[in-house]
């Protein structure tokens, strides 16, 4: 393994090391986009805890973001099912 394959399994790793962050991909793995706000009413934190959670996913490549006017959805993207594939078979 190279060292930028590393550093982009530690990226992915970080993405996934926190309870609420796992709880905001399983709720778009049940409905992909959502808004903010919708991320919000499944999984309750405050707006700017969110955008930081969204933002370390989002840089782990785990979920993806679109623009629309005013607001921002936010997909899961193939990375993501995939991470949340592996964390289900380790049960």
């Amino acid at each position: 393994m190279n060292n930028a394959t590393i550093i982009k399994v530690e990226d992915i790793a970080k993405g996934v090391a926190n309870a609420k962050r796992v709880a905001v991909l399983l709720a778009l793995a049940r409905k992909s986009p959502l808004y903010i706000d919708e991320i919000q009413d499944n999984v309750p934190m405050h707006y700017k805890t969110l955008n930081m959670h969204l933002q370390r996913l989002h840089r782990s490549g785990l979920i993806a973001k679109e623009f629309k006017g005013p607001t921002i959805q936010i997909y899961i993207t193939k990375r993501g099912k995939q991470i949340l594939t592996f964390l289900r078979n380790l049960d």
